[in-house]
């Protein structure tokens, strides 16, 4: 899979947002938009986790404890783990210790969660692209299992999801599309499963001759590490997923290009404006009379 063209394409994070794309024989550096924003848009565009919060009405005394003081420590917690994640993956624990002085014990407990699981991590953050649509990801984490029926390996992609102690599977309401998925909610483990089963499509539409084996979304909490299989149900939507997907995504294209293009007459008319006059000398004037 990781010998091919494809998987040798230059795919880095844009500091703007989204993924500078170098395609496999080119040198031409392309801009392409990240998922999640376009999931949103096409799936679960109402979703707000204190509106989830507060709908579900969990009494106090059941809320669990984070470890977290303020709103934006639990973005910068999962941060760390998905960088320290990266970098014990592709290149070595010790790498931990030699950028971050010690490894978080979410990462430990993870790891640690993948071998009694017999998940081996090959790659984290792989990245993958659809070119006519302009989008790329990164999946969190690539790994390989043994089928113990078979004998034969499979590849086995992780989404990873840190904290979320309460209100994981708490949504405002149903999913808008693809529509024969509207009996699941809008909470952040169905959006989880929504970008497993597109990272899942990506990998059985690129790379045909994958053994792809069961998915999973990995919750990560202070006190243990929950895994989430991938439902059958949306694997199966999966090509309609990217439908919807899809039509965002062109939707979001052509609103860009109106304002740029409003953008650009405004820009026009107002240098129209500026322009100083011609001078009509007095012959000429006379003339016109």
């Amino acid at each position: 899979m990781f010998n091919c063209a494809r998987a040798h394409s230059i795919v880095e994070g844009h500091i703007g947002g989204g993924f500078i794309v170098t395609l496999p024989g080119s040198e031409k550096k392309l801009r392409y938009c990240g998922l999640l924003d376009t999931l949103r848009a096409a799936c679960y565009p109402k979703y707000d986790f204190s509106r989830a919060r507060s709908a579900a009405k969990i009494p106090k005394a059941q809320l669990l404890k984070t470890g977290l003081s303020r709103p934006w420590h639990g973005r910068q917690r999962g941060d760390l783990v998905h960088k320290q994640l990266r970098a014990a993956v592709n290149v070595g624990r010790d790498a931990i210790r030699g950028m971050y002085k010690r490894e978080t014990p979410l990462v430990t407990q993870f790891l640690a969660s993948l071998r009694a699981k017999r998940l081996e991590p090959v790659q984290s953050e792989f990245a993958d692209y659809f070119e006519h649509l302009q989008l790329a990801s990164a999946f969190d984490l690539l790994c390989t299992r043994v089928n113990l029926a078979t004998g034969r390996e499979q590849l086995v992609i992780v989404e990873l999801k840190c904290g979320y102690d309460n209100g994981f599977r708490d949504g405002v309401g149903p999913l808008k599309n693809p529509p024969e998925l509207r009996h699941y909610n809008d909470s952040p483990l169905t959006q989880a499963y929504l970008q497993l089963a597109f990272y899942r499509l990506m990998v059985e539409r690129h790379y045909p001759a994958v053994d792809i084996g069961p998915c999973y979304v990995a919750q990560v909490t202070n006190t243990k590490t929950v895994y989430y299989r991938l439902p059958d149900d949306i694997v199966n939507a999966s090509n309609s997923l990217l439908s919807f997907v899809g039509a965002a995504r062109q939707h979001k294209q052509r609103a860009r290009a109106t304002t740029k293009a409003k953008k650009a007459a405004a820009k026009r008319a107002t240098a129209a404006g500026k322009r100083p006059k011609p001078r009509v000398s007095k012959a000429s004037g006379s003339a016109r009379r």
